[in-house]
């Protein structure tokens, strides 16, 4: 039994049985053809020291942590394939582990940067709120739409009693905000402005559960 007429019956089951396409045919061919070159034409009978070490080659060679992934996976349905017929009595590879998935670090605006767009954005309260919010507070835009005028601080005498906003996020869970001194004077501009801009709907949408930014049709 040689490792050329099982990858072979493998790829047959895979194609008839799970129905996988020509291209992962394809690569599942390549990928285990590669590690039966490694050991020389005995991957039927590696050990997982064997397959790790395979493993741990590619990632010296350079291939993407997606391309290991990817013939790790190959490896493990070839070998449950074995095991369930009776080609081998164990799984070399269930305690094997693919490489650590890095997540690329998102693109972030400079202080300058900002300090522009705030700029541009000087003569519109609405949008110099928004920005604010989003950067001072760290909101997601969802959050950031979802408030209402219940969650900003409460003002006694023209001066806000605290420096928070209460914030909705993910499954509906709340938590305090802390704002600095830019944000809190957006936020009274742009209530000031929202007032005369919603003119007669002022009275109608000044309800703690009304939306701090209404939309342009409320």
């Amino acid at each position: 039994m040689s490792d050329h007429s099982r990858i072979e019956a493998f790829l047959e089951m895979m194609s008839a049985e799970r129905g996988a396409s020509l291209h992962t045919l394809d690569a599942y061919s390549r990928d285990l053809q590669d590690a039966s070159d490694y050991l020389d034409g005995n991957l039927l009978g590696a050990t997982a020291s064997e397959l790790s070490n395979w493993m741990k080659s590619l990632a010296r060679n350079g291939l993407a942590p997606s391309t290991q992934a990817r013939k790790l996976s190959a490896l493990k349905r070839f070998f449950r394939f074995l095991f369930e017929d009776n080609d081998r009595a164990d799984n070399p590879t269930s305690r094997l582990e693919g490489p650590k998935a890095l997540r690329d670090v998102p693109d972030v605006l400079s202080r300058s940067e900002v300090t522009r767009l705030l700029e541009a954005c000087a003569k519109d309260a609405r949008l110099t709120c928004l920005l604010e919010l989003l950067y001072g507070a760290g909101l997601r835009v969802s959050e950031l739409v979802s408030l209402t005028l219940g969650t900003l601080p409460r003002q006694r005498a023209g001066r806000w009693e605290n420096h928070e906003i209460i914030v909705r996020g993910k499954g509906g869970k709340e938590r305090l905000c802390p704002l600095g001194a830019p944000a809190l004077l957006a936020i009274r501009n742009w209530l000031y402005q929202r007032n005369i801009d919603l003119g007669k709907k002022a009275a109608k949408l000044s309800g703690s559960e009304a939306f701090l930014f209404p939309s342009r049709g409320a």
